[in-house]
């Protein structure tokens, strides 16, 4: 395949000549070019192939990688995306998006959270809609976080849950616990 797309380029590239010869060595991987003027252009694919290869692949790898980002299941909702982690967990993070919309806490904008387990404890990552700085997080912001925590409690029994600040890839950068 790349070896026709190339040849239909030279082609292209060589309309001038009225006398034009191709002729592929598949042992050595070169394509000898003979052009009526007794010019021969030799050009050896087997780097260039190796170039590509590993240019595709790498860009292959790289898409792979940067997709690969599984934030587990989604509920979706219009004011709401609730990822969960494990199949299990799917009925609590129902739960927890039916306290969402009950509760009110829904911004303006569509939100995402997710639903984590880790040695037997949910982690409920909550996005911030504003930029979130932990050094200027108040007493009372971190008592309205243990009382949204405490609240969501009796949603997920018996399991024991936690409630964190993460960034948009769901990443912990704070956690009241």
């Amino acid at each position: 395949m790349f070896l026709v797309l190339i040849y239909n380029k030279l082609k292209k590239k060589l309309t001038f000549c009225s006398k034009l010869h191709f002729k592929f060595i598949q042992n050595h991987s070169i394509l000898s070019c003979q052009i009526d003027f007794h010019l021969t252009m030799i050009c050896i694919f087997e780097p260039m192939t190796k170039i590509v290869f590993y240019s595709c692949f790498s860009f292959l790898l790289f898409l792979f990688v940067s997709c690969g980002n599984d934030y587990g299941n989604k509920l979706e909702s219009d004011e709401l995306d609730v990822f969960y982690t494990k199949i299990e967990n799917e009925e609590f993070a129902r739960n927890i998006a039916i306290y969402w919309k009950e509760h009110d806490l829904l911004a303006s904008k569509k939100q995402s959270i997710q639903l984590d387990e880790k040695d037997g404890v949910l982690i409920l990552k909550v996005i911030p809609t504003e930029k979130f700085d932990a050094s200027t997080f108040s007493f009372d912001e971190r008592a309205l976080l243990k009382q949204l925590q405490d609240s969501l409690q009796s949603y997920v029994q018996p399991k024991r849950l936690e409630v964190v600040i993460a960034k948009n890839n769901f990443e912990t950068i704070f956690n009241i616990n």
